[in-house]
């Protein structure tokens, strides 16, 4: 049984630093991670292998939908298509990347964002398991009120109780545009 060889993202980030515009190319206007058409012969252990690459690869779509985003393979080293994206624009290794639409296959640079969590966050989409149909406002019980909050950095701001869920989804709404949530937070998960 053959296994392949498994790297750590720092061998992989390493890998595609060192040889990734060789094997792919990536057109900002689409997303689309295509092969190239003459791999460097020094990649390949062998020069067979690097014709078997070509005949395979060469000018083809790179990438497979995985866990909800492209997968980028190069020789067994994979790699998230929207980390790749942002280094090739950067010349860095992002934290967290951002789908501004919220389509973690979209990787269009106009979509694509560097971030760090908490801006990742605040587009991120409504969690399936809400029941109020609104992130951030839930009936309390106990008050017999609907309540709105919203998470900032680490901490839960309240806007009280509302006799209303109309209300509370407002006031909810006003909130977070204060702090910079996106059009996407919150949006129905498809």
């Amino acid at each position: 049984m053959k296994r392949c060889a498994t790297y750590t993202a720092e061998e992989s980030r390493a890998f595609y630093e060192r040889w990734g515009r060789d094997f792919l190319s990536y057109d900002p206007e689409t997303g689309v991670f295509t092969c190239t058409t003459n791999p460097p012969a020094e990649a390949f252990s062998a020069e067979w292998r690097r014709r078997a690459w070509i005949t395979r690869f060469s000018g083809k779509p790179s990438g497979r939908r995985s866990h909800g985003y492209f997968d980028l393979s190069i020789l067994d080293r994979k790699m998230y298509a929207h980390r790749y994206a942002i280094y090739l624009q950067i010349g860095r290794w992002p934290d967290v990347v951002d789908h501004l639409n919220g389509d973690g296959f979209d990787n269009r640079l106009c979509n694509i964002r560097e971030a760090n969590r908490s801006l990742n966050m605040r587009n991120r989409r409504m969690c399936p398991r809400n029941t109020s149909g609104k992130v951030g406002v839930f009936f309390d019980k106990g008050a017999g009120r609907w309540v709105a909050s919203v998470g900032v950095d680490g901490r839960e701001i309240r806007q009280g109780g509302f006799k209303t869920f109309t209300d509370a989804a407002r006031a909810r709404d006003a909130e977070a545009a204060k702090h910079g949530f996106g059009p996407n937070h919150g949006a129905i998960s498809i």
